[in-house]
């Protein structure tokens, strides 16, 4: 066996135990949350609605009470559905795009980072809105468009050469692409299986906050449709008992109001903070293809093999 390849064998065997693991809960923590979250949120309010509808026309089957005793007391296969269920909204949550979340994440935290960070304007760019009374567009296209110029502001030289792209120069601009990622972390995941988790790990929870994210807007808006079946029921029981207090299905408006507030809380504190983890997210894979090219001068890491015209495993 050559010394100077990378080492498998279990180390690749534990990380693919780890990872679908690591994986599977990113999915399946969004869609449970964004599941039981949706029982006060919208059940319980359209079960009052349904009891008024049972106060009125006795004949109908009672359901009001069943609807709510499925959730808080399930059987086995109740319980098997739901986990199903919330695996497969929480794989929809998974799937979609990040960048939406990282433009609100990034409108938190501007003040903050001002134009110091990989997500910025040129002068140029900022003269030309000024002198049309353009509004400043940033692109938080993934990687960011003035990485290079992030990172020499840093002093991680070593890592901005490593950029092909800069933000300065349009003519670089096709070069930026998120295959430029999933490159590195392809040769890296073959050279350092094991230690490629820390990298996976990373991934998910940037991809577990913007799912929590997509559910927590979600169940903003749920809430707002139970606040109006809570409310409805309200006020068709005072048509029929003519009785303000005690106030009727008070808690059928009460609790999709906390879900609402826990949800936009829930979604202003990650804005606080998944812009800098995606940011930390790229400068943890670049410092890891920088390391290994150490380790293995004879791997090529950054360079393409259209720009080199030489094999990858032969760059000695």
């Amino acid at each position: 066996m050559d010394p100077t390849l990378p080492e498998s064998g279990l180390r690749g065997t534990i990380r693919d135990f780890i990872m679908p693991i690591v994986e599977f809960l990113g999915i399946l923590v969004p869609g449970v949350i964004f599941v039981f979250a949706f029982l006060p949120a919208v059940l319980i309010p359209l079960a009052s609605l349904l009891q008024i509808a049972e106060s009125a026309t006795p004949k109908l089957p009672i359901i009001g009470y069943d609807v709510i005793g499925t959730f808080l007391s399930p059987g086995a296969g109740t319980i098997f559905v739901l986990c199903v269920f919330s695996y497969v909204v929480g794989h929809i949550f998974f799937r979609q795009d990040p960048k939406i979340p990282d433009q609100h994440s990034f409108k938190r935290v501007r003040s903050t980072i001002k134009e110091e960070g990989p997500v910025r304007l040129s002068n140029a760019e900022r003269k030309f809105n000024d002198e049309n009374n353009l509004e400043n567009d940033y692109n938080l296209e993934f990687p960011y468009r003035y990485l290079h110029e992030y990172l020499t502001d840093r002093g991680m030289l070593h890592l901005a050469e490593m950029i092909p792209w800069r933000g300065n120069d349009p003519k670089t601009y096709k070069l930026r692409t998120k295959h430029f990622v999933n490159v590195l972390k392809v040769r890296l995941e073959f050279l350092f299986p094991y230690q490629y988790l820390r990298i996976q790990r990373n991934e998910a929870h940037v991809r577990l906050m913007s799912s929590m994210w997509y559910a927590a807007k979600s169940l903003e808006l749920a809430s707002v449709v139970g606040i109006g079946l809570g409310l409805t029921a309200m006020f068709l029981c005072f048509r029929v008992t003519r009785s303000i207090w005690p106030i009727p299905y008070a808690y059928s408006v009460a609790l999709p109001i906390v879900v609402l507030v826990i949800s936009k809380l829930t979604r202003r504190h990650i804005n606080g903070f998944l812009h800098y983890q995606r940011i930390r997210e790229i400068v943890f894979i670049l410092e890891s293809a920088f390391f290994a090219k150490k380790i293995y001068p004879k791997f090529n890491f950054v360079e393409s093999e259209s720009t080199t015209n030489k094999p990858l495993d032969k760059t000695t």
